[in-house]
């Protein structure tokens, strides 16, 4: 009988390959029941124990070789190396050229300098919070303060990488609304060398600011900037040149909706041929803002003159005010004592801002109450139809009033200009009205000059109205209930 060829191998010693043999009946194997490991005592028992977590409270690592501290807020300190911090800012790398033990920072806090430094060298700081969303505020105002180009780098590095997390949505104060976004791009990365990496969010905001083609889109849209601009944070935290872009999509977005006739919410067709469609009930105007400021009874005509006056002058009979324009000062000098100064041109609304500014720089009631009496006077000339660096207009007319005469003996003059306001400004009671009060606030809202030239608590009036237009705008895209009032349906009204 032949031999397997295993078998033959089997006695010089262990098959390395064995073979399968078909054709046979299938044999079990049996195995070797494997041995529990030994209990080990002593220092091999402790083993085990070191893949346990660690709960024990860890210890600050030591400073790194030649660090120095940075004294922060709160007697707190971070150490770093001045090697980085001389690359980093150029600023630090002034201070640090003196070789100083440590470098006092009492304004900055701890933890954002150790993010900060986390960024520069992340090999000497592992232990310090990484960036997010949370910290990257301070951060990036850090760098700002310190002129540091790589840190400004690396915080619109982030945010371009986490683009995606941005969104309308977002409350006002986080960064991950893009809003804030670009305003912290704006105010802190505004070099030009930055424009590269600052483009990425720039172009985020405006898809998020583009106005929708369908309906559903758009009444979204106008709850999100609704929620948004109703913030009390809003005109604080955004910067101008954000809020034009807001406002020029608001303005647009709501145009669309306005111009497109209500639909029916039973049969699905458009009301043409109505204006209104029983949806417009604006919301009430918000109350406006005020500002207070101390009485300062005067008994000429600028206290001011009066002290500078009293000291010796640099030339006899001569008072310098270089800074000042003679054509303004004879305006306001012909208001004064018109019979010596006739010849002087008269208060107009071409000049009535440099006098104010004039009258406000000395102190002098007699000139505030003239202009505020003049712009009463004259108040049938005010129109919202005006640009906004003219007077004639009552947004402008009314931040003057309440810059430059504020104080309470002159209220019942700023009193009468707020009721001219308010009248134009009034929410709109049907869908016409509606549309041409925002064809006059277009061009107001965006242009650029609209935030710095229009007081606060003006912006709060129009933005009151707005919310009442965008009110109206969404109860029409929400469409007409069935066989509403100016619902032209034949099958609703059956």
């Amino acid at each position: 009988m032949a031999l397997h060829s295993c078998a033959l191998r089997h006695s010089m010693g262990p098959c390395p390959r064995p073979r399968a043999v078909t054709g046979r009946a299938a044999v079990p194997l049996r195995l070797r029941p494997a041995r529990a490991a030994p209990l080990q005592l002593g220092a091999a028992a402790e083993a085990p124990s070191r893949t346990a977590p660690d709960r024990s409270p860890k210890t600050p690592p030591p400073p790194p070789p030649g660090s120095i501290p940075l004294r922060c807020k709160g007697g707190e300190s971070v150490h770093a190396l001045p090697s980085v911090l001389g690359c980093a800012s150029p600023v630090l790398r002034t201070q640090l050229s003196a070789s100083p033990s440590e470098v006092q920072l009492e304004g900055d806090d701890a933890e954002t300098w150790a993010t900060a430094l986390r960024l520069l060298d992340p090999k000497t700081h592992p232990q310090a919070a990484v960036l997010s969303w949370s910290n990257l505020e301070p951060v990036l105002r850090l760098a700002d303060k310190y002129d540091s180009a790589v840190l400004r780098v690396l915080c619109v590095t982030y945010m371009t990488c986490n683009q995606a997390d941005l969104s309308l949505n977002e409350q006002l104060p986080s960064p991950k609304n893009p809003l804030i976004a670009v305003t912290l791009l704006e105010q802190c990365c505004g070099q030009p060398e930055l424009e590269p990496y600052t483009q990425t969010i720039n172009k985020v905001l405006q898809k998020a600011l583009e106005t929708p083609e369908d309906t559903n889109s758009r009444r979204a849209l106008l709850s999100k900037l609704k929620a948004l601009l109703m913030s009390p944070l809003y005109m604080k935290l955004v910067s101008p040149s954000v809020q034009a872009r807001v406002m020029a999509t608001l303005v647009s977005v709501m145009e669309v909706v306005m111009a497109a006739p209500p639909t029916c919410r039973s049969c699905g067709r458009q009301h043409t041929g109505t204006t209104n469609g029983g949806q417009w009930q604006p919301l009430r105007p918000l109350q406006p803002r005020r500002r207070g400021a101390e009485a300062s009874l005067l008994a000429s005509a600028s206290p001011v003159l009066r002290d500078s006056l009293a000291l010796p002058l640099l030339a006899s009979g001569e008072l310098r005010l270089e800074q000042d324009d003679a054509a303004t000062w004879g305006t306001a000098l012909r208001l004064l004592d018109p019979r010596t100064h006739a010849e002087a041109a008269e208060l107009s609304w071409a000049n009535l801002e440099p006098v104010l500014r004039l009258a406000d720089k000395y102190d002098s009631a007699v000139l505030r109450a003239m202009c505020a009496t003049y712009v009463i006077c004259s108040q049938a000339d005010l129109s919202l139809n005006e640009p906004l660096p003219s007077p004639k207009n009552p947004l402008i007319a009314a931040s003057l009033l309440e810059r430059f005469c504020a104080q309470p003996e002159l209220r019942p003059y700023t009193k009468r200009i707020g009721g001219v306001l308010a009248r134009a400004l009034a929410p709109p009671k049907d869908i016409l009205a509606a549309r041409a009060l925002l064809a006059k606030l277009k061009g107001l809202l965006t242009s650029p000059s609209y935030v710095r030239l229009v007081s606060p608590s003006v912006q709060a009036r129009v933005m009151a109205v707005l919310v009442s237009i965008m009110e109206g705008c969404l109860r029409l895209t929400a469409g007409v209930p069935a066989a509403g009032p100016g619902c032209p349906c034949r099958r609703c009204a059956k």
